[in-house]
């Protein structure tokens, strides 16, 4: 670079001069001659600058210098001799004033640190404090790194869940419950994630009771196929008499000499334990089985809990009649609800026979609570 600076400013002057002794284009010639020493001066500023400072320049940086460190200012110290660190004279002082800046470095700065041990290591190759130093802040600022990188997946994290708990309604208790402890997992001593997650635990509470109350209620309420009616006076119209009838009707099969296994439906007209009627309608019809004098009949039944009973009872008109202990019996079967069969065979003609399944008698002792009031 010396030598091609030197080589410039030698052909510039050169043709500085010959521009003078051969004035033939006075213009061209100045022109020339201008460029010329404006090319050697740049060269002879290269040269000035590669060849460094002078020995008075010199003497000047480095009492600045020390002037500097002795006032606590080795930042700007290193500043004002880094250019020629590499030269004998700056070196020592360049190498006090790193080891005075990496003092004043909190220990936790490790990317500071390990750019200034670096630099020392450089300096003094065999110096085994400096590569010491080197090693351990650089695990120390991988490891810096690495953590600033979980910590911004962590704000990710917390970012995403936030967004995500905004949108869902408050009346949603188990998702809140699920994004608040998930970010209670995330950040463990915030105070509102903690608040949240015992508000949403009560409001589920609160819920699940209303809830089962609520069931309760229903179940208080529900009378599976028992439905509570009145009887009807000669204009049609409701008495004060009450009973309990299922709907829809009871499907099941009859048989007699003339058809197996026909359709059947059966209807109960249910007064309590003081009474209870059966209508049989034979292949599901709309008119019921009818006794032009008095009709008997065995009836076996057995309820949900394994209870096997035998009544006879009879057809005055157009229904079975339980009567007395009969009544009271088969009232007692059917508040165990669950299934109860039957099966019903004519005295006189036993090929007249019919079978039946209440499939769920649930809900029979809420009809019955409901026809015992306001009786």
């Amino acid at each position: 670079m010396i030598a091609f600076a030197y080589l410039v400013g030698t052909f510039s002057v050169f043709y500085s001069l010959i521009s003078i002794i051969y004035p033939l284009k006075p213009y061209k010639n100045r022109k020339y001659a201008s460029i010329g020493a404006l090319v050697c001066f740049v060269g002879l500023v290269i040269i000035g600058n590669t060849l460094g400072p002078t020995e008075k320049q010199t003497i000047e940086m480095l009492t600045e210098a020390e002037l500097l460190l002795s006032q606590n200012e080795p930042e700007k110290a290193r500043d004002l001799i880094r250019e020629y660190k590499d030269r004998e004279k700056f070196k020592p002082l360049y190498l006090l004033a790193l080891k005075q800046i990496v003092e004043s470095v909190p220990i936790n700065q490790s990317k500071e640190n390990l750019k200034l041990y670096k630099e020392l290591a450089a300096l003094e190759p065999n110096m085994e404090k400096h590569t010491e130093k080197v090693k351990f802040y650089k695990e120390k600022e991988e490891l810096r790194i690495r953590q600033e990188k979980a910590n911004k997946e962590h704000k990710v994290k917390v970012d995403n869940l936030i967004s995500e708990v905004t949108k869902i309604p408050a009346s949603n208790f188990d998702r809140n419950l699920s994004i608040y402890k998930q970010l209670n997992s995330l950040e463990p001593k915030n105070k509102n994630y903690i608040s949240k997650i015992a508000f949403y635990e009560q409001k589920k509470q609160e819920f699940i009771l209303l809830k089962r109350k609520e069931r309760e209620e229903a179940k208080k309420r529900y009378t599976g196929i028992w439905k509570v009616g009145r009887y009807v006076d000669d204009f049609g119209e409701p008495t004060n008499q009450k009973y309990i009838t299922n709907r829809p009707k009871i499907r099941g099969t009859f048989s007699n000499t003339a058809t197996q296994d026909s359709a059947l439906d059966v209807e109960f007209l249910i007064e309590g334990p003081k009474g209870i009627s059966l209508m049989l309608y034979e292949y599901a019809g709309n008119n019921p089985v009818k006794a032009y004098s008095k009709d008997d009949y065995r009836v076996l039944v057995k309820d949900a809990e394994g209870h096997r009973i035998t009544f006879t009872v009879s057809n005055y008109s157009d229904r079975l009649q339980f009567r007395g202990s009969d009544a009271q019996e088969l009232h007692k079967m059917l508040t165990r609800e669950g299934i109860i069969k039957f099966r019903i065979i004519e005295i006189d003609t036993p090929t007249t026979n019919y079978s039946f399944s209440i499939i769920s008698a649930d809900g029979y002792n809420n009809a019955y609570r409901k026809l015992s009031q306001n009786k």
